[in-house]
């Protein structure tokens, strides 16, 4: 290794040239791959439960959302499900008139945490009858990020309280850190129990209105369950609901998608990933090509040294084993730079603002996973 150092400095800017070009290429297949990595196989950051999307179709082909009455009657249609969650997105202004913002929260089923096998990192998660009775005080989880930023960190914010939508709420827990929700790179701040959907605004039938469609639904199956007997079970569920309810669910059925497939973003951001991906690697290949051609012109100025090395007794495996070591410290080195680059393209992407106001949020590791990627390259 020090001989192979010691003929790379012989030729500082060619070597130079070189550790560059692979480690732009390296950093960037790098940067691809953890994104890539991260929608296809934990799109759902700190979410390991096996969580699968139930998604109603209709009859053109198009994924539509669901009614709340209509998920509370599949819960008891489905029984290869160990849970069924319900889940919607809503702005919600947060505070007075005088101090109003925005926040981004979710209307969540009492299971939702449960289902996700999530864990609080203080307090509680909600109670099944949560809002489902009467007189209840209304109540809100916040999420790590949001309990660092509007309370500061404060050890004591179980108890405090938020005006949502004019709405009193009491804090009762607080998700996991880098925990986002349970839709496909969004990040919320708050959670509130979906039978309050009334407290932030009075007017709301979505709770009765089988018409009024804006929630979507995850489900974990029990261990050992084929998806198979799973989508058997929603499709016999389908049925039923359109003899029940042919108003509302004609030409519907269930379709059991897994998370990265989500039609409301999901595939499109694997889709996307997966062709920068291609373009990546197709950069990757023409920089090896280009680094080959350099090695050869680098190589053909060398012919006299290697004539004087044969000629001194020099086998020509132990050549070969020298000039091996020299292109294998290049790439350690331009994989070593290339992670560096991948480090700053990685943290560049989080920060690229996105247009539309919304609330997306990806949150890619370099891992393991990641390292021996960037050395297999």
């Amino acid at each position: 290794m020090k001989s192979a150092l010691r003929s790379l400095l012989k030729t500082p800017w060619l070597s130079a040239v070189i550790i560059a070009s692979l480690a732009i290429g390296v950093g960037s297949n790098t940067v691809i791959f953890s994104w890539l990595k991260s929608a296809v196989f934990q799109p759902l950051p700190t979410v390991d439960a096996p969580v699968w999307l139930v998604e109603s179709k209709d009859d053109t082909g198009g994924y539509v959302t669901t009614a709340w009455p209509e998920y509370r009657d599949l819960i008891a249609m489905l029984p290869s499900f160990a849970g069924l969650a319900a889940q919607r997105p809503r702005n919600l202004h947060l505070g007075d008139s005088e101090r109003e913002a925005r926040v981004f929260a979710e209307l969540v089923s009492a299971n939702f945490f449960d289902v996700l096998e999530v864990r609080p990192t203080q307090g509680r998660f909600f109670r099944p009858d949560e809002g489902e009775q009467p007189g209840l005080a209304p109540v809100v989880v916040i999420s790590h990020d949001f309990w660092q930023g509007y309370f500061k960190g404060a050890a004591h914010c179980l108890g405090r309280t938020l005006k949502l939508n004019g709405a009193t709420f009491t804090v009762i827990g607080v998700t996991p850190p880098r925990f986002r929700g349970g839709m496909n790179a969004l990040g919320f701040d708050l959670w509130i129990p979906a039978p309050m959907a009334h407290v932030l605004q009075p007017s709301s039938q979505e709770l009765t209105d089988r018409s009024s469609r804006p929630y979507i639904m995850l489900g974990r199956l029990k261990p050992g369950t084929p998806p198979a007997q799973a989508q058997g079970e929603l499709a016999a569920a389908a049925r039923q609901m359109i003899a029940s309810y042919p108003g509302t669910n004609q030409g519907l059925d269930y379709h059991l998608l897994p998370l990265w497939r989500s039609p409301r973003g999901g595939e499109i951001v694997v889709v996307g990933l997966v062709t920068l991906q291609v373009f990546a690697t197709l950069i990757l290949i023409i920089v090896c090509a280009n680094t080959a051609n350099l090695l050869l012109a680098r190589a053909s100025a060398r012919q006299k040294e290697i004539g004087i090395k044969l000629a001194l007794g020099a086998g020509p495996g132990r050549i070969l084993a020298q000039l091996l070591a020299e292109s294998v410290t290049l790439a350690l080195l331009g994989a070593g730079a290339g992670l560096f680059i991948a480090l700053w393209g990685n943290e560049a992407m989080r920060q690229m603002p996105v247009p539309g106001g919304l609330p997306v949020r990806i949150d890619p590791q370099l891992d393991a996973t990641s390292l021996l990627f960037a050395i297999g390259l």
